[in-house]
């Protein structure tokens, strides 16, 4: 994840407004773009779920 997480932050730093949903939650937390946020993903990605 770490080039898609770079060329996100990259983006973002050239103003461009950057939003993913799902699964691509974790590869936006990479960028630390919503470092202190609230964010959520699917139920599925939790552990310990059987």
């Amino acid at each position: 994840m770490r080039p898609a997480s770079q060329w996100l932050a990259s983006q973002h730093a050239r103003g461009v407004t950057v939003c993913l949903i799902c699964a691509r939650a974790f590869v936006l937390a990479e960028t630390g773009l919503i470092d202190g946020r609230r964010a959520t993903t699917h139920w599925a990605f939790l552990t310990g779920i059987e």
